[in-house]
């Protein structure tokens, strides 16, 4: 469950009657592709609510929202995630399956 201010677009716009699916189950069941092997590229969680980064991956928003390099393009829907102003030794060290960008500074968070 996810809360509507949180998760951002569509559920900012307002509750959808019948059933919602969050970004990651919405491709998951378009493509037929498993998105189970999915984590977020800002710390080394799988799972919970994520959006698509600008670049193709996947973050939490929660982490998105707390790492002071992160950014959306559209912050009042939450979309659009950029991670590109994140330095290159955190998203090296996210890479290599050790505490990615976010884990360090909202480990307490997730």
């Amino acid at each position: 469950m996810v809360h509507a201010t949180c998760y951002g677009n569509p559920l900012v716009k307002g509750i959808p009657k019948g059933d919602w699916f969050c970004s990651q189950c919405s491709l998951s069941s378009a493509s037929s592709q498993s998105t189970e092997s999915s984590f977020c590229c800002l710390c080394p969680i799988k799972g919970g609510a994520m959006k698509h980064t600008r670049d193709g991956r996947w973050a939490h928003i929660v982490c998105a929202l707390y790492v002071p390099e992160v950014f959306f393009k559209d912050p009042e829907v939450r979309e659009g995630i950029d991670c590109s102003k994140v330095p290159k030794k955190e998203v090296e060290r996210e890479s290599t399956g050790k505490e990615g960008a976010g884990y360090q500074g909202s480990e307490r968070l997730l």
